[in-house]
């Protein structure tokens, strides 16, 4: 099998000192070799001369929100301010950030719609590039009820009518309870 041969490299392996002119071996996902100046390419192998710059293995974020977008303190209806589909192309967005950026695996954090799960899903079966994702369960967000519960005019409104008058209104009607739910007080079906 051709392996991808990564040479004149400044290796930071994270177990020891960053180590210059470094070579490294790939086959298929994983690493084949690691060496210097001694680890020869063999026939048919593609060699990237990295001229010295760092080449490190991926790093992991352990909490990531795939669908969030523009995330402040503020409370709001994160995870559902869109409809799913929409929300589903921001987290596949993201997760190619993410990739891009050099993390080659995610924890997920939760979002409605189970949208951690599918998109794992996604991009194991290659229809969207990402890292490898540890799907989160279901938030607060969605399934069984979302904190504090929204009225279902409210959900409608924070899925089709973000920033409309009538949403803001609302989001004002939603109740807010007085004391911390328990499993015997929340619904046992999806709202």
């Amino acid at each position: 099998m051709p392996r991808t041969l990564f040479v004149n490299a400044n290796l930071l392996d994270g177990r020891s000192a960053a180590r210059a002119d470094a070579s490294v071996a790939v086959e298929g996902e994983r690493i084949a070799a690691v060496g210097g100046r001694d680890l020869a390419p063999a026939a048919g192998d593609r060699v990237i001369d990295l001229a010295g710059r760092t080449l490190m293995p991926g790093m992991w974020s352990c909490h990531f929100h795939a669908a969030f977008e523009n995330a402040t303190l503020e409370l709001r209806p994160l995870g559902i301010d869109e409809p799913p589909g929409v929300l589903m192309l921001r987290a596949a967005k993201n997760a190619r950030l993410a990739l891009d950026c050099g993390f080659t695996g995610v924890i997920g954090a939760g979002g409605g719609d189970d949208l951690d799960g599918q998109l794992d899903r996604a991009i194991r079966d290659g229809l969207v590039l990402g890292p490898r994702i540890v799907p989160a369960s279901s938030d607060a967000t969605s399934w069984p009820r979302s904190w504090p519960p929204l009225t279902s005019a409210a959900r409608r409104c924070a899925r089709t009518a973000r920033g409309s008058a009538s949403c803001s209104n609302a989001w004002s009607s939603a109740s807010t309870p007085s004391t911390t739910p328990t499993r015997s007080t929340r619904s046992a079906s999806p709202p």
